[in-house]
């Protein structure tokens, strides 16, 4: 499917020249800014040509998120309409009750979000995945876990209390390979620290505010569905997409150009930051750049640090890439290896 190229700034104007006949546009609440915007007929068009029969029904479902949160208000009004495009070319409805996608407001920004089960979702569009879960794991359920294969034994039967202990993804292709992901509740707290600003602060009215907070449930069965398939799993176009602006505030260029901001994410501001090397665009185009999960991510930075920093590099990140095991763990000792020979680092 090919994503429409919707102007923010085109859709923007267009929406002020029309509120502007009502009075001061600084008195204009967000709500009557989305309303605004979706009067205008280039913009209903657009969604028209992505979801079809459909697109009335979720224009509705925009103004009806917009008006059910008074933490709308103030926000940027283009972001909510980008997070909501992006929604639509995924064929995904944005109503937080049904979990497949969210549009979350964040420091006067709106925040595209999948959920779990819009990844299992477009998972299985790709006609490859015979099977696709995430569950919870609880107390004297867990047997065995195996770190090398990944996989687990679990038994119902021996749950011994109603306390969450961990969870897991499973996906099994049309080929039979299949795969299995566990990580315990202390790894997923770890997790969410590390990777979200609002979870991670020292405020506690904004860890609040943070999904992690209040739906700790749904973001885990979203983080082992997500890592699995990122790492391991058949990625459509969809799902690349998907998988990119998670968590991301979209915007676009005077060019058209869509960009991916990751405010509420503490990974993406690693990646970015200029004291450290970037991955050239071609790896960009290859990697996702936000999962420091991926073994293949950590293979590219590599290679494409210079020699120079690459001392530096190699302690800054040792705990990053201590984290893989079996046969990742080997590939990227065997890289380092090649590496610390070719700058001849002892």
């Amino acid at each position: 499917m090919q994503e429409p190229k919707v102007n923010a700034g085109d859709m923007m104007k267009a929406a002020q020249t029309s509120l502007q006949k009502q009075g001061d546009i600084t008195k204009v609440t967000t709500l009557q800014r989305v309303k605004g915007m979706l009067s205008q007929e280039q913009i209903r068009e657009k969604f028209a040509e992505v979801l079809k029969d459909k697109a009335p029904g979720f224009i509705a479902s925009i103004t009806s998120l917009v008006s059910s949160s008074p933490n709308f208000e103030g926000v940027d009004p283009n972001t909510i309409m980008q997070s909501a495009m992006i929604a639509a070319t995924l064929d995904l409805p944005i109503n937080p009750n049904l979990g497949f996608a969210y549009v979350i407001p964040y420091a006067g920004k709106a925040q595209f979000q999948m959920g779990w089960k819009g990844f299992v979702q477009l998972a299985l569009r790709t006609g490859q995945y015979r099977l696709l879960n995430a569950i919870e794991v609880y107390e004297g359920e867990l047997i065995s876990r195996n770190k090398i294969t990944g996989e687990i034994i679990l038994d119902e039967t021996k749950r011994s209390a109603e306390k969450v202990i961990g969870y897991v993804s499973f996906f099994r292709l049309i080929n039979g390979f299949e795969k299995t992901l566990y990580m315990s509740v202390q790894e997923m707290e770890k997790h969410a620290k590390r990777y979200s600003q609002t979870y991670k602060s020292d405020k506690k009215w904004v860890v609040e505010q943070s999904k992690w907070t209040t739906d700790f449930g749904a973001m885990a069965l979203k983080t082992v569905i997500k890592l699995i398939l990122s790492k391991y799993g058949i990625l459509s176009v969809e799902l690349q997409k998907a998988i990119q602006a998670d968590q991301a505030v979209i915007t676009e260029t005077k060019d058209g150009e869509t960009q991916f901001e990751y405010v509420d994410n503490g990974e993406e501001t690693e990646i970015i930051d200029e004291k450290k090397p970037e991955l050239n665009k071609e790896a960009q185009d290859l990697f996702n750049p936000e999962d420091l999960n991926n073994v293949e991510y950590w293979i590219a930075k590599i290679l494409e640090c210079p020699a120079d920093d690459w001392k530096k590099f190699k302690k800054d990140h040792k705990q990053d890439m201590g984290v893989f095991s079996g046969p990742d763990e080997e590939r990227l000792n065997k890289i380092i290896a090649e590496k610390d020979a070719a700058v001849k680092v002892k």
